[in-house]
């Protein structure tokens, strides 16, 4: 096969989908380690450093995806953080990359909620269709192999509708416009994230559908 600028291309979105998780699952074990030491902790210095890497590492990898993708880095940032981060909430967590959904369902989990995990789309509507009634949110990568997060989330809402969506992904903003045919508000989180970024994000989405269903009534 010729090696084209298309195939470079691609090359190069599935190396930035790479890093995206690599990294988003470094920041999670880091966020993970963090709870566990108290305040006194001389690995805190250590600690420190790590999230300075991490930190300038997401930021370049950011600013590579949104070159490749045509579009801005991220979102504007929340504007301000709910009461609590913590929920009791059943979230429905679906991706690909066994690493990054162990980390993201431990962190969700250490957080209060109970996490319902798949690895694919048709695994995720297997387990909606035999408990779907406890599912008060789906938080699914967009870019999966087979039937996408945005094809997942319209079958989920068929069953379920007014189901609250969170998607994950490193392909930016316009990739989400076009596989959705929606405008990104509060439920779109560009990978890599930090923890702390996933549980305002989904608080959000959760505490949107409180208010509206208080407004209806």
């Amino acid at each position: 096969m010729a090696h084209t600028p298309d195939n470079e291309a691609a090359d190069v979105r599935r190396l930035i989908h790479e890093l995206n998780n690599l990294l988003a699952v470094l920041h999670g074990h880091a966020e993970a380690l963090s709870r566990s030491l108290d305040g006194e902790d001389p690995r805190r210095k250590h600690l420190d450093g790590i999230y300075d890497v991490l930190n300038r590492s997401t930021e370049s990898v950011r600013r590579v995806s949104a070159a490749i993708n045509g579009c801005v880095p991220e979102l504007t940032p929340l504007s301000a953080p709910p009461v609590s981060m913590q929920g009791t909430e059943t979230v429905l967590l679906v991706d690909d990359e066994a690493a990054l959904r162990a980390v993201t369902g431990r962190f969700l989990g250490m957080n209060g909620y109970k996490v319902l995990e798949a690895g694919n789309a048709e695994e995720a509507l297997a387990k909606f269709d035999g408990v779907g009634a406890e599912v008060d949110a789906l938080v699914t990568d967009l870019m999966m192999e087979g039937m996408n997060g945005a094809e997942l989330a319209r079958r989920l809402r068929d069953r379920r509708p007014g189901l609250k969506v969170l998607f994950l992904s490193g392909h930016g903003v316009a990739e989400m416009r076009r596989h959705t045919g929606e405008e990104p508000e509060e439920n779109f989180l560009t990978k890599p994230f930090r923890p702390r970024d996933l549980l305002l994000r989904l608080r959000r989405v959760l505490d949107a559908a409180t208010a509206d269903v208080a407004e209806s009534g």
